[in-house]
């Protein structure tokens, strides 16, 4: 999984949340993707070692698992794009 593949990642859960969601949840979820999106990069400056230990992204993930699972009955394309997210972010060692 590279660089480029997450924020496809990110932005395909971004546009997607856009049509499904209400001010209120796109804005909590906005929040997780804009912590998500800073922490790869710090990582990835760092040469991408940095990544795997970088806690934060590990609740981040958690936090994203957890918005998925409560997406699931009402917006199954929302859950699964943030499932599709967190796999690739696995992928990657987080």
């Amino acid at each position: 999984m590279t660089n480029d593949q997450l924020r496809a990642s990110i932005a395909n859960v971004r546009e997607v949340m856009q049509v499904a969601l209400e001010s209120s949840e796109r804005d909590l979820l906005g929040h997780l993707l804009s912590e998500m999106v800073r922490g790869p990069q710090v990582a990835v400056a760092a040469g991408g070692a940095a990544l795997a230990v970088n806690n934060d992204i590990g609740s981040l993930t958690d936090q994203l698992d957890e918005q998925a699972v409560g997406f699931e009955s009402e917006h199954p394309q929302l859950a699964r794009a943030l499932r599709e997210l967190i796999d690739a972010l696995h992928k990657m060692g987080v």
